[in-house]
């Protein structure tokens, strides 16, 4: 009734002859500001570390909850939702990897890139082993949780070693 009140309302203010509406597609490197041509400039953070701050790039590639996907200079700006999974980072012509929890990626005009993660580690720093050994304890934990916030953190738990596990 309210929303109904509401737009009414609104439809009689606005005469709609003084609204035009062109679309219009904006690219990344449409700005002035940001990166020279032919860069991508990269901040990548967690609540713990910033891992880059405005720092040249050639590409990245990102674990989307849609799949993975490559941005590199000029790309269309977006943002998207992350999942646990590796985040590929190309860079003076070496590829650095790192595993992250889930996160979001923004990419602006000027070919400016945001990503920011829960969680973030080298995935050099990942032992397979001690991976193996977390998922089955997570997976114990997910059969013996009694009340519905366990299971969903174990639930987490359980798909973010399955996630480590398939990356290394």
């Amino acid at each position: 009734m309210l929303r109904r009140a509401f737009t009414s309302r609104t439809a009689s203010l606005v005469n709609r002859s003084s609204f035009s509406c062109t679309s219009v597609r904006f690219y990344a490197g449409a700005g002035d500001d940001g990166a020279a041509k032919g860069d991508l400039l990269l901040s990548f953070t967690s609540p713990y570390e910033v891992i880059f701050k405005n720092e040249k790039i050639e590409s990245v590639t990102v674990p989307a909850e849609e799949g993975r996907f490559g941005i590199y200079p000029d790309h269309v700006p977006t943002i998207a939702q992350l999942k646990p999974g590796v985040v590929e980072i190309v860079r003076n012509k070496e590829t650095s990897k790192y595993f992250v929890g889930a996160g979001f990626v923004g990419m602006h005009p000027g070919s400016v890139c945001h990503i920011s993660v829960t969680e973030c580690f080298p995935l050099s720093d990942l032992d397979k082993s001690e991976a193996t050994a977390g998922l089955e304890e997570a997976k114990r934990d997910a059969l013996s949780a009694h009340d519905e916030k366990s299971k969903v953190e174990n639930r987490i738990r359980v798909e973010t070693f399955e996630a480590i596990l398939a990356e290394i």
